[in-house]
């Protein structure tokens, strides 16, 4: 009685300032929305707002991100390690190494019903390591011409032939 018990916050307003390369932000503006990951506080990507941008100065800006997306233990933290997301793309996630060149398209090998089997893949995204394929399922597309998710994606295909039975080789 008479001690709080709870403590009831309508909002939450953070601020992120950071200082960048000029090259890095020259393709931001303010009021373009990013995520943001802290990392070392929380795996999840937050929605925050540039609401500052400065002007150069020694090929550097200062820019200031604000979100009112709560993350544990951040108000706490005087600095924090992040990563700003500037676009971010929907498909699924496979390794470099599976994509192969037949007649021309790139697509992968893929297990369909036991069997190795060639499918073109749209590619949104690559780096060295991964590339991301446009998820293409719908009602109208045959799902053993795409790649769905939970397919088994055969990430050293120049060990495998279209058509023979799926080994061990995966």
């Amino acid at each position: 009685k008479g001690a709080a018990f709870a403590k009831i916050i309508n909002n939450f307003e953070w601020y992120l300032v950071c200082e960048l390369g000029a090259d890095d932000v020259s393709d931001l503006s303010e009021g373009d929305y990013v995520g943001l990951r802290i990392t070392g506080i929380s795996d999840n990507k937050v929605d925050g707002t540039i609401v500052y941008i400065s002007e150069e100065e020694k090929h550097k800006k200062v820019l200031v991100v604000k979100s009112t997306k709560n993350i544990d233990s951040v108000f706490f933290a005087d600095k924090v390690d992040f990563e700003i997301i500037k676009k971010t793309s929907s498909g699924l996630k496979i390794p470099m190494t599976a994509i192969v060149k037949k007649d021309g398209k790139e697509g992968v090998y893929v297990v369909k019903d036991g069997i190795y089997k060639f499918v073109e893949t749209d590619i949104i995204f690559r780096d060295k390591n991964y590339c991301i394929i446009k998820n293409n399922s719908s009602e109208y597309v045959s799902v053993s011409s795409n790649v769905i998710l939970y397919d088994v994606v055969v990430i050293n295909p120049s060990k495998v032939k279209e058509g023979n039975i799926a080994g061990g080789v995966m």
